[in-house]
């Protein structure tokens, strides 16, 4: 099955990225693949070895996985002049506990823009549609949560709206997600303020700090 690595539009995302900066792939193992279907790549482990443009050879370890495109929703309430903001609640496998996130999606390289893919997340997890035009960078380039093994960079943007407090009262609480890909989640109205002092995740911590060096201001 590894034809479905090399195949796949990660694995060539990902060699291009090297190439482009002078790293030449000598050797390569798929350790393990994980597909959907059998005929997509979800993720995969590759043993590698690769030699930058300066001759220094580096063995590692690859962890090959598809981007990232993470929406933020910064909701001015008209009655309390209070940010709020949307979030996700679903339970995640790492530990089995139920994770908060600001709505998320994989990007398919060569087939999806980040922006696209944000703008429908936002749809699918939160209920709110949210055309291309109104989201913006948070960050002229896309984040890497962890460039010693994984291949997956994270493009993150924002959106701004004023809404009421029905508004949010009827968003809070809502069953969302694709059922049929296994997406159960729950969506949770939370005040801006406090994504610091009750989110334990890195992906929302790094949004919540892009958003304030963007706006200008600190949320406590």
């Amino acid at each position: 099955m590894s034809h479905l690595v090399f195949d796949s539009p990660k694995f060539k995302n990902w060699k291009r990225n090297l190439e482009s900066n002078g790293i030449t792939i000598d050797q390569i193992e798929v350790i393990g693949e994980i597909s959907r279907n059998g005929t997509s790549l979800f993720t995969a482990l590759l043993d590698c070895q690769l030699r930058t443009h300066e001759g220094i050879t580096i063995p590692r370890c690859v962890v090959l996985r598809g981007d990232g495109a993470i929406a933020i929703p910064v909701l001015n309430c008209v009655e309390d002049q209070t940010v709020y903001t949307l979030m996700v609640e679903q339970r995640r496998e790492v530990d089995g506990r139920i994770s908060t996130e600001f709505p998320a999606g994989t990007v398919e390289p060569t087939m999806e823009e980040p922006l696209t893919v944000a703008v429908q997340e936002l749809e699918e997890e939160v209920g709110m549609v949210v055309s291309a035009e109104e989201l913006q960078l948070l960050h002229p380039y896309p984040l890497k949560p962890d460039p010693s093994i994984l291949s997956a960079i994270y493009h993150y943007f924002y959106f701004e709206r004023e809404v009421t407090q029905a508004f949010l009262n009827k968003m809070d609480g809502r069953e969302t997600g694709c059922h049929e890909d296994h997406e159960y989640m729950r969506v949770k109205v939370q005040k801006m303020s406090e994504v610091s002092q009750t989110n334990q995740t890195t992906f929302s911590l790094a949004g919540l700090k892009l958003l304030e060096n963007k706006l200008g201001k600190t949320f406590k």
